[in-house]
């Protein structure tokens, strides 16, 4: 929704779809199995938790750098 924003810049096409944007990732070369990504101690229900709260975020401050994330989003990344 912050694509549609006063600000925003262009958002691809991929980065509306969870399956496209891992597939997206995966085509530049990022090694999902590496010990990068699955030594996180995050779970995917604390990133779906911190992606339901970010909507509460106004996206004026998202694009301007200047948006208080949810509490939910500390652990998830």
């Amino acid at each position: 929704m912050c694509c549609n924003a006063a600000g925003a810049g262009v958002c691809v096409d991929w980065g509306y779809d969870d399956a496209l944007c891992r597939a997206e990732y995966v085509a530049a070369g990022t090694d999902c199995s590496s010990s990068t990504y699955t030594s996180t101690t995050s779970c995917i229900a604390d990133v779906d938790r911190c992606v339901g709260d970010v909507p509460l975020v106004a996206c004026s401050d998202i694009i301007a750098g200047t948006g208080n994330w949810p509490a939910s989003c500390d652990s998830a990344f």
